[in-house]
């Protein structure tokens, strides 16, 4: 039987010193899939000028990829970090008239700043000052995130894009099959949860658990575990994507909360955390 899949297109934009940022974007939106698209029916596909413009005169250059590549996109993710970019005559930089023009069509943009060191004689202090009012405009029009390292960057992004894809596709957290259910303590509302993040939390609320969900990094990857129990095979990249999922499950539905980025990724229950674990880790 065909599989059969909605599409979603996400622009990914950001200045020249941004490119490892580009590469993780697409490693995660490939995670995503890999774990997630055969379930949900739905692929995400990662676009950028450099890959999917076709030559074209007719229009300026920012304009031919404004109608060819953004335009059909249904997120964009802009990077920044030292610079703003080059100015497109109509705006002051192409990242930036694609971030206004997605924007103003409605569409969900999620904006990323990195607060890493710099080194002054690699910054040009125009471009810097630029992209500082730049981003003190952006912090006053809507939510934009920080982050300090590639590691950090990866861990929110890939736990934003489970938030907002979840949203914009109206899917439950799981897909079909997997559909234990959890109500909150008010019963306002019902939420799934996947079998992997169901072990997950249980394993987390479970005597020597800890309360915590934790990511070490290790030689060949990383090790997804609890205060006593290893979740994951680090050698198996697969295996963890799925757990890297789950937890952006559990995040996304509030039941953790990340509180440290590195070297160790630490996630604590919350309240709503333990209560779910309650109803569902119950002894059968």
């Amino acid at each position: 039987m065909a599989f059969r899949a909605e599409i979603y297109k996400v622009m990914m934009a950001g200045p020249g010193d941004v490119k490892e940022e580009r590469s993780i974007i697409r490693e995660v939106i490939a995670d995503w899939n890999a774990v997630h698209a055969q379930d949900r029916a739905v692929v995400l596909l990662p676009v950028s000028w450099e890959t999917d413009a076709a030559p074209s005169m007719s229009a300026r250059a920012q304009e031919v990829i404004n109608e060819q590549v953004l335009d059909p996109c249904d997120i964009l993710v802009a990077v920044f970090w030292t610079r703003l970019g080059t100015p497109t005559g109509a705006s002051q930089s192409g990242t930036v008239e694609e971030i206004e023009r997605h924007v103003a069509s409605g569409k969900l943009a999620m904006l990323y700043f990195s607060d890493a060191p710099l080194s002054p004689s690699h910054v040009d202090r125009l471009q810097y000052d630029a992209l500082v009012r730049f981003r003190e405009s952006c912090q006053q029009r809507g939510m934009v995130e920080s982050y300090q390292s590639l590691f950090e960057f990866r861990e929110k992004f890939a736990r934003h894009l489970a938030q907002n894809v979840r949203s914009l596709t109206g899917l439950a957290p799981s897909g079909p099959v997997e559909s234990p259910t959890v109500d909150t303590p008010l019963r306002t509302r019902r939420v799934t949860i996947s079998d992997t993040a169901k072990e997950l939390l249980c394993a987390a609320v479970a005597p020597g658990g800890g309360g915590r969900i934790l990511i070490f990094p290790v030689n060949v990857g990383d090790s997804i575990q609890t205060e006593n129990l290893v979740m994951n095979d680090p050698n198996n990249h697969r295996d963890t994507a799925r757990w890297r999922a789950a937890i952006d499950e559990l995040a996304s539905l509030g039941l953790i909360q990340q509180t440290s980025y590195a070297p160790v990724t630490i996630y604590e229950l919350q309240q709503l955390g333990y209560e779910a674990a309650d109803q569902i880790c119950r002894p059968t």
